[in-house]
């Protein structure tokens, strides 16, 4: 890391790069988010760059059945991934230097249901491809793309395990080199593929690309675990099930709640006259939400693996962390927003002219991203403090608001009826979990041995 550490020193005030050295917790903060900062923006730029290519190879209309397509792979994923990642990065940071016995039984019952789920949801969209396409998304000749959105749900299934056990050693960087080279040339794939063959190339590129990630991480996992000695697999993986009861399932409820509500309310969009335009426009506005996130996002890499960690230590310490990260995130998410919203029919025009006339969409995503990354934060200390049970209720306040914008909001307002939508949902499901949050801390300090005494 000496590399790093000259990096720092020159660029970072005298006064926090000497706060940061002090601290070991600050220093593991700061070197997995820098890691993560040079993956996120690697990956961003490329996936932002083939969004704008794909728009004005596809059209407005075939830009909205390649979203609509992303939002299924999203939907279904949930129930494929069933919070598997997340399990995995919380176990594998909490256990592999002093339980790795455990670990290994842990990590072949997580690596079994990554791959019976990934399965179970490749064999049934490949059998519902053609009724989905034709009933669903009024879409028959997407029921080809349908079969390859299986094999894709299924490669990401399986490598969300691998990429969580890297996170979780902290191996930060190695994530990034790996995700720099797998998206740069499926990036490459994607575009060459759909300017000769349109969706159905595109869809293809990305299945690609996810065979290469799947790949690759497995390797690099495999190679991590066995200098610490920890098998990949071990007898008796059933005896480690809490691992799924406590934390997979009710992550994996929690985001399925979540994505079939957004599922549902595209799937309302794209049912509407010219609905494919207007969730061609919304697909492109939304690049710009991922851009505003990623910088925060990237930030928080290491917030879970390093709050479990400090788990049975300084409660106030730990309490510190957590509203200092939210303070810190949700302020820079704020002044990325900011001129995005002020810029936001320029960037529409990047998309071709029949987008331009959408921006108000871009304005209204650019607002979702505060409150998206607010609860990134109080779910990945849930997750950390083992309430994660608590992120239904939460997600249950986003449900409903979403279903006031299915039967409402966008049939009347189309495109910039879902952006409100979205907008109305997050906010909720963030104060339903701030209000969560606040109660379980008030649960830790009248509990903690000083009050006691």
């Amino acid at each position: 890391m000496a590399s790093l550490n000259t990096l720092a020193q020159t660029f970072l005030p005298r006064s926090l790069y000497q706060r940061l050295a002090a601290s070991d917790i600050s220093r593991r903060l700061a070197r997995g988010s820098f890691w993560s900062l040079v993956n996120a923006l690697v990956m961003k730029s490329a996936t932002l760059v083939q969004a704008i290519v794909l728009a004005r190879l596809l059209g407005i209309s075939g830009f909205g059945e390649w979203g609509i397509l992303l939002s299924t792979i999203a939907m279904v994923g949930v129930f494929a991934s069933f919070g598997l990642g997340i399990t995995t990065t919380k176990h594998v940071a909490q256990w592999h230097k002093d339980e790795p016995e455990r670990l290994s039984r842990l990590l072949g019952l997580l690596q079994l249901a990554a791959f019976t789920m990934g399965l179970i949801i490749c064999l049934v969209l490949w059998l519902a491809s053609r009724p989905v396409a034709e009933h669903l998304l009024t879409a028959p000749h997407l029921s080809g793309a349908m079969v390859f959105v299986g094999i894709i749900v299924l490669l990401n299934a399986i490598s969300s395990v691998y990429v969580a056990i890297i996170n979780g050693l902290e191996r930060f960087r190695d994530s990034a080199v790996i995700h720099a080279f797998t998206t740069l040339s499926g990036v490459i794939l994607t575009i060459v593929l759909a300017h000769f063959f349109g969706v159905m190339g595109a869809i293809v590129g990305l299945a690609i690309t996810s065979l290469l990630n799947a790949g690759a991480f497995a390797i690099w996992a495999i190679v991590l675990l066995r200098r610490r000695n920890i098998p990949l697999y071990a007898q008796n993986p059933l005896a480690e099930w809490r691992g799924i009861r406590d934390f997979a399932l009710p992550t994996a409820i929690a985001g399925a709640i979540v994505m079939v509500a957004m599922w549902a309310a595209q799937l309302m969009l794209v049912r509407q006259p010219g609905g494919f335009d207007e969730m061609g426009a919304y697909q492109a506005a939304n690049q710009w939400r991922t851009v505003i996130v990623f910088l925060p996002t990237q930030l928080l890499a290491a917030y879970l693996p390093v709050l479990s960690s400090l788990l049975g230590g300084d409660q106030a310490h730990s309490q510190r962390l957590q509203q200092r990260t939210l303070l810190l995130v949700t302020g820079i998410t704020l002044g990325i927003s900011a001129p995005i919203i002020l810029a936001a029919p320029w960037l529409m025009a990047l998309y071709g002219s029949e987008f331009v006339i959408f921006w108000p969409i871009l304005v209204l995503v650019a607002l979702i991203p505060m409150f998206d990354i607010a609860h990134v934060v109080f779910q990945k200390t849930a997750i950390a403090h083992g309430y994660a049970w608590t992120l239904l209720l939460s997600n249950l306040a986003l449900v409903a608001a979403v279903a006031v914008g299915i039967f409402w909001l966008i049939p009347a307002y189309l495109g910039v009826g879902l952006a409100l939508t979205l907008l109305l949902g997050y906010a909720s499901r963030v104060m339903a979990e701030y209000f969560i949050y606040r109660f379980k801390a008030l649960q830790v300090v009248s509990t903690s041995p000083q009050n006691a005494a």
